[in-house]
């Protein structure tokens, strides 16, 4: 029973190293969505500074 979910374990872990290796390939973006992401997060982040400042005070 061990040996068996040993190797289903080993088996498993494989299979999403596999998909970890293909995700690049499957979520590849372009510039355009790069640029957008990136002031995205800006403005994300712009608005958690403006809240740590508020509580600063």
């Amino acid at each position: 029973m061990k040996k068996s979910l040993l190797i289903l374990t080993v088996f498993v872990s494989f299979l999403l190293v596999q998909c970890r290796a293909l995700t690049p390939i499957a979520s590849y973006k372009t510039t355009y969505e790069l640029e957008a992401e990136k002031k995205n997060l800006q403005a994300n982040l712009t608005e958690i500074n403006a809240g740590i400042a508020t509580l600063d005070t």
